[in-house]
């Protein structure tokens, strides 16, 4: 159960009772231990009642506010203090962590490079490729190709391979895009648009 802030008016009185009782008890007892009264009567009287008042107060307490139905689990705490004494969880072993062996790294053979110049910063726009159009330059760009002069240094095969892996299908085949290529790379794109004239669809 909770904790019980306040007293019922019940608990109470029952407490006044037993605390007069023992009031009354202690003082028969010092008038018996000091013989201050020759009357004994009268000290035995008041430690009957004394007594007699104890026991209808602890009595009529336990019959009025059966306090056993009340009580809680005392394995579940519920309130302050119980808890504090609740046994802490036992703390998860911690494994060990054994170091793995150190084993040599063995060399592994470089795949070879393809030969793509590097990249400069600023990409070229391979569109004005005749053939490549925006899905083509988007894969040719996700591969690392971004530049005329990657275009140029490059096979047909090698570029047709770099669009195919990124799953956009060729209409044309790109045998002119190296040519092409290698003239916008040069800056000559008067001679790109008499070669761009004379191909149909990049062929």
């Amino acid at each position: 159960m909770p904790a019980q802030e306040k007293l019922t008016p019940t608990e109470q009185n029952f407490a006044y009772l037993i605390g007069l009782g023992i009031a009354i008890t202690i003082v028969a007892l010092l008038l018996i231990g000091l013989g201050t009264i020759d009357n004994a009567d009268i000290t035995t009287s008041l430690l009957i009642v004394g007594i007699a008042l104890i026991v209808l107060g602890v009595g009529g307490w336990l019959i009025m506010v059966r306090p056993w139905e009340r009580f809680d689990d005392l394995k579940t705490p519920h309130y302050a203090g119980h808890d504090a004494h609740a046994p802490a969880e036992e703390a998860a072993p911690v494994a060990e962590v054994k170091a793995a062996p150190v084993t040599e790294a063995k060399a592994v053979p470089a795949e070879e490079a393809a030969p793509v110049p590097a990249a400069p910063a600023a990409p070229d726009d391979l569109t004005l490729i005749e053939g490549i159009g925006p899905k083509s330059a988007a894969a040719l760009n996700e591969s690392g190709i971004t530049t005329f002069a990657q275009v140029a240094a490059m096979t047909a095969e090698q570029l047709e391979q770099a669009v195919k892996e990124r799953g956009v299908r060729l209409v044309g085949n790109a045998a002119n895009w190296p040519q092409q290529a290698a003239l916008a790379a040069a800056g000559d794109f008067a001679a790109l648009a008499e070669l761009q004239a004379k191909l149909k669809g990049g062929v």
